[in-house]
């Protein structure tokens, strides 16, 4: 089995899949023009945060307004036992979006969950085990991403078949 190594420069990213066989197990082939389309939820992305309450708040409204619909995606915030109300921001900024999206309007799926266990490992581990995305996207809390994030970094997936994407 040959193994190729690619990398692919976007801000304060890396990625891994989740899956232990076939590289591309969430995509559904389409035989007649060789091209894979999306299957929910394809990406999980995950933030990690440690008393930056108003950052990590500012990095999940870059977030939902990406592009990519949001069915292609979830995000998971892990707060690592934050003493500045990082939680409970979250909490009430999620209620918060809920409450202004009409009901037809495609809701997006966000997990915010607290690990006391200090340490950036512990809290990525603890995203990992509740991820259910095919390709995990670590960001950084104080990362505001562009409209078509997911969207490029789907398309650089698609085009390298890179097992790993990461930038600094």
């Amino acid at each position: 089995m040959t193994t190729r190594h690619s990398l692919v420069h976007s801000t304060h990213i890396a990625i891994r899949t989740r899956s232990t066989g076939a590289f591309r197990t969430g995509l559904k082939d389409n035989h007649q023009t060789g091209q894979h389309e999306l299957k929910p939820p394809r990406f999980s992305v995950v933030i990690c945060t440690y008393n930056r309450r108003n950052m990590v708040l500012t990095a999940l409204a870059s977030l939902r307004r990406q592009s990519l619909p949001l069915k292609y995606f979830e995000v998971i915030v892990v707060d690592n036992g934050s003493a500045d109300g990082t939680f409970n921001a979250i909490q009430t900024y999620l209620s918060t979006d809920a409450l202004h999206r009409s009901s037809f309007e495609e809701q997006w799926k966000v997990q915010c969950l607290l690990e006391k266990r200090n340490g950036l490992a512990y809290a990525r581990n603890t995203a990992i085990m509740a991820a259910s995305g095919d390709i995990i996207v670590f960001l950084d809390d104080d990362v505001l991403v562009d409209q078509y994030f997911l969207e490029q970094l789907w398309s650089a997936y698609e085009e390298t078949h890179a097992d790993a994407i990461g930038g600094a």
